[in-house]
């Protein structure tokens, strides 16, 4: 049994529909890209499907969503399988969301909404508004659908004290018990046929917004760890 959604909020459903006996697959949905990596991450989906995709524009965001998760699809499913990986969606009003992935507390937070705090707390204001999305498609058959500006991502677990990060506007704080924890270093990349090519290290305060605030990426996390002491 699959779930065909136009509601608002697909959440509810595909956890509804996320069972033991009954693997998630969406055959039908609206174009909104935090969708797929929701339904990915926080259900091992292993197939999403959009009404109209056929009219998408070259170039749009859910095109390049699919591009960017299909060099990856074995990262993925591995991490599906051995129950390494989450999702994270922040619908409107939410900053923040929490789970635990690798051995680390993790919070995924909304980074546009925490530079806007930390630029109010500095007293220089708030950032400008982001552009307006543009539009998904092109023809008559679905009508402009704006590109989802939510932030979301999948967090994948790759190793002891490394992540993968990939999605947009999603920044990640990490704890474990009482051990002091840094993100040692952060390097941005993507994967072709023959694996992870990496691209720029990011260094100071770029290290805050691990992703773009309005386009999709990937980075390679490693921490820190040093053991805390009780009391």
């Amino acid at each position: 049994m699959a779930p065909d959604i136009y509601v608002d909020d697909a959440k509810p459903v595909l956890h509804d529909y996320a069972r033991p006996d009954n693997p998630l697959f969406v055959p039908e949905s609206r174009i909104e890209t935090g969708r797929l990596f929701w339904a990915l991450g926080q259900h091992r989906a292993f197939g999403f499907s959009v009404f109209g995709v056929d009219d998408l524009r070259p170039g749009s965001q859910f095109s390049r969503a699919c591009a960017l998760i299909g060099e990856m699809e074995d990262v993925v499913t591995s991490a599906q399988a051995e129950g390494r990986i989450a999702g994270v969606l922040l619908d409107e009003g939410e900053t923040e969301q929490r789970f635990t992935l690798g051995g680390y507390d993790i919070v995924a937070r909304n980074a546009r909404a925490l530079l806007g705090q930390m630029l109010l707390d500095a007293g220089v204001g708030e950032p400008p508004p982001p552009a307006p999305p543009p539009s998904e498609t092109e023809g008559a058959h679905v009508g402009p659908t704006p590109a989802d500006a939510r932030p979301f991502a999948l967090v994948i677990a790759e190793a002891d004290d490394q992540f993968l990060l990939v999605g947009q506007g999603v920044g990640l704080d990490f704890t474990r018990g009482n051990d002091l924890v840094e993100v040692d270093s952060v390097e941005e990349g993507r994967f072709e046929s023959r694996g992870w090519v990496p691209g720029r290290a990011l260094n100071g305060d770029e290290r805050l917004f691990l992703l773009p605030a309005d386009d999709l990426g990937a980075v390679r996390i490693r921490l820190l760890r040093l053991p805390g002491t009780e009391g």
